[in-house]
């Protein structure tokens, strides 16, 4: 049994609290102080749920097509940083390697103890206009058929550009086996994204990339996302891929909704220089940003943790807003446990005030020991 006493993110709101935790669960929750101190661990930082990453491509030089052991690495760095939780991301590419891709994310998402939690599909139904570094020779509409990788079991998210033919369709027979889909890689109007929704899609992949801007008199992708109720709106705030003058725009219209997702690419956690990700030479340049050969944006470099930090810097979140954008909101969009409530798996993350991770836990273990604690 381990009881840890500190500030505690729960429902939105941090306060002095404890948790109870055996068995790889949170057991118990409370406010104040524990009911018996002396055996308590007393931890300096905010205690949260830990982060949820629903778009990662790979990290440290690595593909999530690269197979198992590359998966099960990738999830090592990420829990240092604070992701307890995410959807290895398969970009559009050959049938065979998204099969097995997929096959290899299945394998470890059956496994409690692995942060893989599912897959997120992200092609090949996109719109060839908006593919960014996407392969336009690989890219499809869903009316000329849905392959076959498509009916695994591990899926909890899709991309796909609701325009297509027979993307709707697809929709609404991916919400009904309860996968999330999000409206991404399109130029599809207003009307086209409400009809998507009616469908079962709830969110926005990376808004305001990959899609028309917005405009005034056609607001596109992004004007209906910002006015939609119930629309998740994720957002790659690296400081990059949206100015920050238009997170904080964000933040003020529809900031409860919005769900940070990293979009690492290989070549996050991995020093200045050339990578190859689906076939597509990539460069991580000394200022942070991943690029293709013509220029145009490849992914990020960045970690969900420092998003958090940015999207609080940029915006004026709380952190307690920030931790929850990338923790509870995406956990709950995709149907993982929500909260450190009871029952909960004990996934964690410990941060100082600056967002700074301090320690990690996975399912009651410690994969980063907390300093500072008594």
């Amino acid at each position: 049994m381990t009881v840890l006493v500190g500030r505690v993110l729960h429902e939105g709101r941090v306060a002095d609290g404890w948790l109870r935790i055996e068995a790889g669960l949170v057991v118990e929750l409370g406010w104040g102080e524990p009911p018996e101190p002396r055996a308590a661990r007393y931890i300096s930082g905010t205690i949260s749920r830990g982060l949820v990453d629903l778009q990662v491509n790979g990290a440290g030089g690595e593909s999530v097509t690269d197979g198992v052991d590359a998966l099960v690495r990738i999830g090592e760095r990420l829990l240092a940083r604070g992701v307890t939780s995410f959807l290895p991301t398969v970009i559009t590419t050959s049938d065979d390697e998204a099969r097995a891709a997929v096959a290899a994310i299945a394998e470890l998402a059956r496994d409690p103890s692995s942060p893989v939690a599912g897959a997120h599909l992200e092609g090949p139904f996109l719109n060839p206009e908006r593919r960014g570094v996407h392969c336009a020779e690989l890219l499809r509409e869903p009316a000329d058929g849905v392959p076959p990788y498509y009916e695994n079991d591990c899926l909890r998210l899709v991309t796909l550009a609701p325009e297509l033919p027979g993307a709707l369709e697809l929709c609404r027979n991916l919400a009904r086996r309860g996968v999330r889909v999000s409206i991404g890689h399109t130029a599809a109007s207003p009307a086209v994204c409400a009809q998507a929704q009616e469908a079962g899609a709830g969110m926005a992949t990376h808004l305001f990339n990959s899609m028309p801007p917005l405009h005034h008199r056609n607001p596109g992708v992004v004007g209906w996302a910002l006015a939609a109720g119930r629309v998740a709106l994720g957002l790659i705030a690296d400081g990059h891929h949206v100015h920050p003058t238009v997170l904080r725009l964000v933040h003020s219209v529809a900031g409860e909704r919005v769900v940070l997702t990293s979009d690492a690419s290989v070549a996050a956690l991995a020093p200045p220089g050339s990578y190859t990700q689906a076939g597509v030479q990539i460069e991580h340049t000394s200022d942070g940003r991943v690029v293709s050969a013509q220029g145009s944006l490849a992914g990020s470099g960045a970690t969900l943790d420092e998003l958090v930090r940015t999207w609080r810097d940029a915006t004026g979140a709380t952190l307690a807003e920030a931790l929850c954008a990338a923790s509870t909101a995406p956990a709950r969009l995709v149907g993982l446990t929500a909260d450190l409530a009871p029952g909960a798996p004990a996934d964690l993350v410990v941060v100082d005030d600056g967002g700074q991770v301090l320690a990690v836990m996975k399912n009651g273990r410690w994969v980063r020991e907390p300093d500072g604690c008594s």
